[in-house]
């Protein structure tokens, strides 16, 4: 991941509000990084995808998992693809779970290749979450 650098506000009441500019890299729980904290999404989404094409969809095709380098407009970040699970819900319009990983992982999501992402339906990273929750 490329290294940014962020400037903050940081309010010391002592002091009065001054700037601190911190790299993004360098954020930390105390156990692990941002930076690592995204290697394991990353990660752990592929494994999910893989699981669902491989033991779970076969038996139940109300989950759909793919990849692509374009969004449904053609356009996409550079040096990223966009990776999702397409959930056919019983009653409405499908929904999706979607994330954008490194181009460097396109050979490990070993789902289908699609040309275009489907349309983006919306959705906040509160509907992920529950989404997820929901598989």
């Amino acid at each position: 991941m490329a290294k940014t650098n962020y400037t903050l506000l940081n309010p010391n009441y002592n002091e009065g509000v001054r700037e601190v500019s911190i790299q993004a890299d360098d954020v930390s729980d105390g156990h692990h990084t941002m930076v690592e904290l995204y290697y394991h999404r990353h990660a752990l989404f592929i494994a999910l995808c893989k699981i669902y094409d491989n033991y779970v969809t076969p038996l139940n095709t109300r989950v759909k998992c793919w990849k692509s380098k374009l969004h449904d407009d053609g356009t996409m970040f550079d040096g990223w693809f966009i990776m999702g699970m397409t959930i056919v819900e019983f009653e409405g319009p499908p929904t999706y779970i979607t994330y954008h990983l490194p181009i460097s992982l396109w050979d490990k999501a070993n789902v289908l290749a699609i040309p275009k992402a489907p349309p983006w339906d919306g959705h906040t990273s509160v509907d992920v979450l529950n989404r997820l929750y929901r598989l």
